[in-house]
């Protein structure tokens, strides 16, 4: 009987800290939209408002890990100078793949659907973006705790297919015909260009 007691008392605490994380992931996410669609419905320059996402986007999504995640074993074999080129370099494709998507909460509404606890301490956080021309836009952010109640988005999946995942396998195969020189000039020359499009 005490067996049985000790351990509904840690489900039951368990499930405490799962609620109360979940909830403050949705927060998270629900102010990351809530700024997003602050400076997408601007009347200023769309340089302007493409400069203050990149701004968003490098405070709430953990580009370091992104980076380091994108090149897998590749990343070990930079020198620190191309180290620090290569994270400028994704930081500024990052905003370019992204910002064409995040401009689609202009004029929208979105809908957080649910966050799933993913892991120890990784969150997915459904959203629907509800389009007025268009069919309502699907995406997920994998988000992890990087500090005790701390949070950024490490991926946005759209319509079911990652971003990271595809950004992973693109620069492996410009690594491989072109080494890692290759992609960092094709980064810098703004040739690699984001396969996701959103209509």
């Amino acid at each position: 009987m005490k067996k049985f007691v000790y351990i509904f008392i840690l489900v039951i605490s368990y499930t405490s800290i799962t609620i109360a994380g979940t909830k403050e992931v949705q927060e998270f996410a629900d102010d990351v939209a809530n700024k997003i669609i602050s400076i997408v419905k601007k009347n200023t320059d769309q340089k302007v408002k493409s400069q203050q996402l990149y701004e968003l986007i490098k405070s709430n999504f953990d580009v370091q890990w992104m980076s380091r995640f994108t090149l897998a074993r590749n990343y070990k074999k930079l020198s620190e100078e191309q180290r620090r080129s290569y994270i400028d370099l994704y930081s500024s494709y990052l905003n370019n793949s992204y910002s064409p998507i995040l401009m689609k909460y202009s004029d929208e509404s979105y809908k957080i659907n649910k966050v799933t606890k993913s892991g120890p301490k990784d969150y997915d956080v459904d959203i629907t973006i509800v389009r007025k021309d268009a069919s309502p836009l699907k995406l997920k952010y994998h988000i992890k705790e990087v500090a005790p109640k701390s949070y950024k988005a490490v991926d946005m999946v759209i319509e079911g297919v990652s971003t990271i995942l595809n950004q992973r396998s693109e620069f492996a195969s410009i690594i491989q015909n072109k080494g890692i020189d290759g992609l960092l000039g094709d980064l810098r020359e703004g040739k690699i260009k984001s396969k996701h499009n959103v209509d």
